[in-house]
């Protein structure tokens, strides 16, 4: 099993969604990792935006990876969503996003952290892997693409 997998969760994986900015999309997945990491949207938001202010996490290829570290997480958060349209990221290329992984770690596990962004850029480099999740349509198709891949 790859290390990715063992962070994926159906209910923190959002398919075909519909918006226009950065800021809705990662509010919209605040919202789904709410529920289970139990820490409010507003925190897991401010983590996120807090590395967002220092740059765009809109990678290109139609990729984005907003990504933070926060104290008192217990593991790590990881929500991923398509997008059936491009959405604003101000992404270097500029080109709109379809695929999102957030990514939240525990502060103090630097490590992880940053295995964990360098295996999200090698799976969403491979054309044909990024292409398969942005078109996926369901949870388990995510999964299946991201364990093949890895």
């Amino acid at each position: 099993m790859g290390i990715l997998r063992e962070y994926l969760r159906d209910e923190l994986i959002l398919t075909q969604i519909t918006l226009d900015d950065s800021p809705s999309a990662i509010h919209l997945l605040a919202q789904a990792a709410e529920p289970w990491s139990g820490v409010s949207v507003e925190i897991l938001e401010k983590a996120v935006m807090v590395r967002e202010q220092h740059g765009t996490t809109g990678v290109g290829k139609r990729v984005a990876i907003p990504h933070g570290r926060m104290k008192g997480l217990d593991d790590v958060l990881l929500v991923i969503a398509n997008s059936k349209n491009p959405i604003d990221f101000s992404s270097e290329d500029g080109e709109g996003v379809q695929l999102i992984f957030m990514l939240i770690v525990p502060e103090d596990d630097n490590l992880l952290y940053l295995k964990l962004l360098a295996k999200i850029s090698l799976l969403c480099a491979d054309k044909k892997t990024r292409e398969l999740l942005i078109n996926a349509h369901t949870a388990q198709e995510i999964i299946t693409i991201i364990e093949e891949g890895e």
